[in-house]
């Protein structure tokens, strides 16, 4: 993995110790590959902004806050593109993972 960088759920990080939040990318700089990962450990729901990744499409891989089988979807084949909103909604107490390759 070639860099990682941390998302806030507001404009600026909280990594205070009550945080219930974190939300961070991966870049495989060697692949051209990103992974998104968030975690939502808050009582209330969270909508995330999922940065750009260049020219990428990002993929939903693992919800679980998905009913089974839904909530983890084998890469091959690819799970469906997610929207260009740029926002994902993630439920209290929820994990997303997402995947983008070029």
């Amino acid at each position: 993995v070639g860099r990682q960088r941390f998302h806030p759920l507001s404009n600026t990080p909280d990594w205070s110790r009550s945080s219930r939040f974190v939300a961070f990318t991966l870049k495989d700089t060697a692949r051209s590959e990103f992974l998104y990962v968030a975690f939502n450990a808050r009582w209330e729901p969270a909508d995330v902004r999922v940065p750009r990744a260049d020219s990428c499409v990002w993929l939903r891989v693992a919800d679980t806050a998905l009913p089974p089988p839904h909530d983890f979807v084998p890469y091959n084949p690819p799970p469906a593109a997610l929207t260009a909103s740029g926002t994902y909604h993630m439920p209290d107490h929820s994990t997303v993972i997402l995947c983008a390759a070029m």
